[in-house]
């Protein structure tokens, strides 16, 4: 999801408030948890992002992409790999 682009591509039914800070996580559970969570506490994100089995994009790419976007002013990671 990106609140700055207007994009959905995710199964949430609703968009996340705008704000400064990225959030990626592997799992899109976890973004969706994330997502009703900061919903109910009015709290914003440019990015929310779910890498799933991390078969073309990971960690690296997507660091890589949010540390040159401007309106991502924090980058806040759940990396659960075990």
């Amino acid at each position: 999801m990106s609140t700055t682009g207007g994009l959905n591509a995710s199964f949430a039914p609703g968009a996340p408030l705008a704000g400064r800070a990225a959030f990626v996580a592997q799992f899109g559970a976890t973004v969706g948890t994330v997502l009703d969570w900061a919903s109910a506490r009015r709290i914003g994100f440019s990015h929310l992002v779910s890498l799933g089995d991390r078969a073309d994009v990971d960690f690296g790419n997507m660091l890589d992409y949010l540390a040159y976007d401007t309106n991502a002013q924090r980058i806040l990671i759940d990396d659960q790999n075990d």
